[in-house]
């Protein structure tokens, strides 16, 4: 089924990019959609 195949890929990205202590959210393409993700880069 299709929602085995983005439940994969949803863990993968998690696992790689989407990292709780130190996320990369410069690398990541879901950034527009996420709410966390324009607080992480935000610059300093």
């Amino acid at each position: 089924s299709e929602w085995i195949g983005i439940s994969h890929r949803l863990i993968a990205h998690g696992r790689k990019v989407c990292v709780a202590r130190n996320p990369r959210c410069h690398d990541c393409p879901l950034v527009p959609y996420c709410p966390q993700g324009n607080h992480h880069l935000v610059s300093p």
